[in-house]
């Protein structure tokens, strides 16, 4: 590994500060999506079968009472393709969906650990520094 100079170890410390909290921000979305998952489909394996009324929301935190007066599902399928499809296999849609997620959200806290051992051992280094700086040029820094 090359040795760093003080001020790249401070830019490199930076620049791996941001990319931690980067990943603490993805992995919060992932973690918030796997709950809409979660909750999407204690919904749809809840679902009566008939009408009954519910509240449907518009957008921005408003909602309409209303009746649901068919279990006819759709599901947005990508590139703003709506199927029909049985609540069954949109629970397996949503199951291989949450898998994914859940595989992105390990990777990520894979990626977070790591870059955290090196932060620490960046942070180690900028010490040494700063112990040399303050002992003086000829006296010899242990650790």
């Amino acid at each position: 590994m090359v040795e760093l100079s003080p001020e790249q170890a401070v830019q490199r410390a930076q620049l791996e500060e941001a990319q931690l909290k980067s990943l603490q921000q993805q992995a919060t979305q992932i973690s918030n999506m796997i709950a809409e998952l979660r909750a999407t489909k204690v919904v749809l394996s809840n679902m009566p079968d008939g009408a009954n009324n519910t509240l449907i929301p518009l957008g921005s935190g408003v909602f309409i009472e209303g009746s649901v007066t068919s279990t006819k599902t759709l599901m947005d399928v990508g590139a703003g393709n709506i199927l029909e499809k049985d609540p069954k296999d949109i629970i397996k849609s949503l199951e291989g969906r949450e898998k994914e997620l859940e595989e992105a959200l390990k990777s990520i806290g894979t990626n977070a650990q790591a870059l955290g051992q090196d932060l620490g051992a960046l942070r180690s280094k900028l010490n040494a520094f700063a112990r040399k700086q303050q002992a003086g040029p000829d006296v010899p820094v242990i650790g």
